[in-house]
């Protein structure tokens, strides 16, 4: 609530601080020079990477756009201010919101709803109002030209909220930050432009004006962002633009006397209901993204002080449990995950994009399944790409709308994110490690309601006559990879399933330093290891599972992953040789943490290259195996040792091979270099040079085979007899 006051705050005092500077005599190019070199080097600090931020070509020439377009209407305002009062300027400007949402008929193909038509005929109607009103008591004569002055500055603005439009159609959320600096970059160069040429004057006041405004600019872009990250779209733009509006006129009139005559009045009001009616029910109102880091999968440290939370009843079921631990895959009814009603109810619908960009989405609620504690209902959203069907799709365990939509687009497939039970909008039992792990009955594990509420969504997705129900696939990451792996194990109607960041053996990983083992704490403070997570493993380790694998599996996961160490990804991909498994491990790479820039666990963000790496293999991964494609064998990897050093021998398999190396790590997995391999004959060879006997012996080593125009693949890693994994320090420990 306080994001979204603020924005409305700061955006109804933009033109309240250009008046402010107007009467005070200050130049007003220099302000605006000003101003947008201040917003400028705001949003600097927020790059990631820093200080060089990855961006797409497009945020890139949008922003300029919207550089170029930002000080047009600025340049506009200005005369307005100066000629009709602060009410018609800011009424003139508010009511532009006219111009993206007619041009979203063309471009966007949005058809507005009969709320929306009203408010643009009242929008319309108030432009001549506009137009002719002026505040009584401002001093400058109207211009001759006033009317055209009025209309510009409505398009030109207009045109600035088609570029924020534009660069939101995108749907590249991470990149704001860079968009925004380079707007307001490009605008400051244009503003200072035009200052250099038709004033050079400066004053300590301009500079303290424009430093300001610059401020409450960058301020109310970001605001405006917070407050989307809590309210929908709906709210938002009616709140925020009426609100403004109103904000501008009521100060101005309170300040500086400055109050519309009767027409100019009656143009206001109209402006402020034509404002709230053109947002109303906008077509493209977001959910509220709920995005999920890559962190622990098992949710949290184990608060032992605490009772766990446990069903008092098993689950109803129809079978006897008696072979479930020989047969854990038998804890789901299939027969029940198919046909049960799905009671689906459509909460939103909307679009984004144009032309072959163009994404339908839709979120949905359906209800999963029956536990002790009531009916689990799981909040899904759904994205189809503007394709001819029926389209494979993929369920995504993990992820929001907005992810959603880019995945969707990325891999022109129907895409279905869902909220995890107990998270988002999704009902069912907290996510949180006790209900993971204690339990009386396996179906009261957390994971088994997670899993069946993913399952369902296989089931949803079968229904979508966009949908080809014989082409789709699921894939998570963390706790949603563990979901994937079982998930393919459990329901034949599986054709692909993309575990990331995930591994089975989950025991042993604890063996060997993996964070889970500071996930347990007694009274004391001392870590432990219960007794209910051998039993969770029992039914939960997705090792339990590879080798029956009904879909192709593709596996993703860091070298230096804090859960599910190398030796984990060792024996999960030699349990999945009676699977089609591939496997993509990324080198210095982790659980998530590079990403999340977090000093305490001594790493450095390699989140760029595993993005990219992921999505090459995860975009091949589904064209194979949802689209009848091929995909590139994995690449298999012999050592021997020679001397003093290791001669490796890569076997990359048929197919146009780019690029193949070989990653080294001999400070037990820690960091990783690569060594070029060069071709031999139908293989490619490499060496490494250790001269220490122990060194070699703890060497860890694995393949890695770039395909030309397709994706990166590499080897099960090798890891020497005295192998000991290093892995990163726990955070906070």
């Amino acid at each position: 609530m306080l994001a979204l006051f603020a924005a409305t705050i700061l955006m109804g005092g933009f033109a309240v601080v250009v008046r402010f500077g107007q009467r005070r005599g200050d130049d007003s190019l220099a302000v605006s020079a000003i101003n947008y070199l201040t917003a400028a080097l705001c949003f600097v600090p927020l790059f990631r990477p820093f200080p060089v931020p990855e961006a797409g070509a497009r945020t890139l020439a949008i922003g300029v756009l919207g550089g170029l377009l930002y000080p047009s209407a600025y340049m506009l305002m200005l005369p307005v201010l100066e000629t009709k009062g602060v009410a018609i300027a800011s009424a003139a400007m508010r009511l532009s919101v006219v111009v993206p949402v007619l041009l979203s008929l063309f471009l966007w193909r949005e058809v507005p709803n009969a709320w929306q038509g009203v408010g643009a005929l009242l929008a319309l109607s108030a432009l001549p109002l506009l137009v002719t009103g002026r505040a009584r008591n401002v001093a400058a004569a109207p211009t001759r030209w006033g009317a055209l002055l009025v209309a510009g500055l409505f398009i030109t603005n207009g045109g600035c909220s088609t570029v924020t439009k534009l660069f939101h159609v995108l749907g590249r959320a991470p990149e704001r930050p860079v968009f925004f600096a380079i707007l307001f970059g490009v605008a400051a160069a244009y503003a200072a432009t035009v200052w250099s040429v038709r004033s050079r004057k400066l004053t300590a006041g301009a500079v303290a004006v424009g430093a300001f405004l610059g401020l409450v600019n960058a301020a109310a872009n970001f605001s405006l962002i917070r407050a989307l990250d809590h309210f929908s779209g709906v709210v938002v733009f009616p709140v925020t633009a009426a609100g403004g509006l109103v904000f501008a006129v009521l100060f101005s009139a309170v300040a500086w006397k400055e109050r519309p005559n009767r027409w100019g009045l009656l143009g206001v009001a109209l402006a402020v209901i034509a404002v709230a009616l053109v947002n109303l029910a906008a077509p493209n109102g977001g959910a509220v993204p709920r995005a999920e880091p890559m962190t622990s999968p098992f949710g949290g440290p184990d608060r032992s002080g605490q009772p766990a939370s446990r069903s008092e009843q098993p689950q109803e079921r129809g079978e006897s449990m008696t072979s479930d631990e020989t047969n854990p895959a038998g804890l789901w009814d299939l027969r029940e995950i198919a046909a049960a009603p799905l009671n689906v109810k459509v909460v939103k619908e909307g679009a984004t994009g144009w032309g072959a960009s163009r994404v339908r989405t839709r979120e949905v609620r359906y209800v999963s399944h029956h536990w002790s504690g009531g009916e689990v209902v799981i909040a899904a959203y759904i994205a189809i790409p503007a394709a001819k069907g029926p389209l494979p799709a993929m369920i995504l365990g993990t992820g929001d709308a907005e992810s959603g939509i880019e995945f969707a687009r990325a891999h022109h497939v129907v895409t279905i994110v869902i909220d995890r039970p107990g998270t988002g909008e999704s009902t069912g039992p907290e996510d949180d490690y006790r209900n993971w792990v204690h339990f009386a009955d396996p179906r009261e594990s957390w994971m088994w309601h997670y899993i069946t509420a993913a399952l369902r969504a296989v089931t949803l997705a079968g229904t979508l006559p966009e949908v080809d129900p014989a082409r789709i696939g699921i894939t998570g990451g963390s706790r949603g990879g563990t979901m994937a792996w079982i998930a393919n194990g459990v329901d034949p109607r599986i054709k692909l399933a993309i575990p990331v960041a995930t591994g089975g053996d989950i025991v042993r990983a604890l063996d060997h330093g993996g964070w889970a083992n500071y996930l347990h704490r007694d009274e004391a403070g001392l870590a432990y290891i219960p007794d209910e997570f051998h039993t969770f493993a029992k039914y939960y380790d997705p090792i339990l599972y590879a080798g029956k694998q009904h879909g192709a599996v593709l596996l993703i996961v860091g070298a230096q992953d804090e859960y599910f160490p190398l030796y984990c990804t060792q024996t999960s991909a030699e349990a999945s040789a009676k699977d089609e498994f591939r496997l993509l491990i990324v080198a210095n790479w982790d659980h998530g943490y590079f990403s999340a820039d977090n000093p305490e666990v001594d790493a450095f963000d390699n989140s760029a290259e595993a993005r990219e790496k992921r999505n090459l293999a995860t975009g091949a991964a589904i064209e194979a195996c949802l689209r009848g494609s091929t995909m590139p064998p994995m690449p298999e990897l012999t050592v021997r040792r020679e001397g003093e050093g290791l001669t490796c021998s890569i076997a990359p398999g048929p197919g146009s091979v780019e690029r193949v190396t070989l990653q080294v790590s001999l400070d037990g997995a820690y960091t990783f270099r690569e060594i070029a391999a060069e071709a031999v004959g139908g293989t490619y060879g490499a060496r490494v040079e250790g001269g220490d006997t122990a060194v070699l012996e703890g060497a860890a080593l694995f393949a890695e085979v770039e395909y030309e125009g397709g994706p990166v693949l590499t080897s099960v890693p090798w890891l020497g007899p005295a192998f000991e994994q290093r892995m990163r320090p726990f955070a906070g420990n």
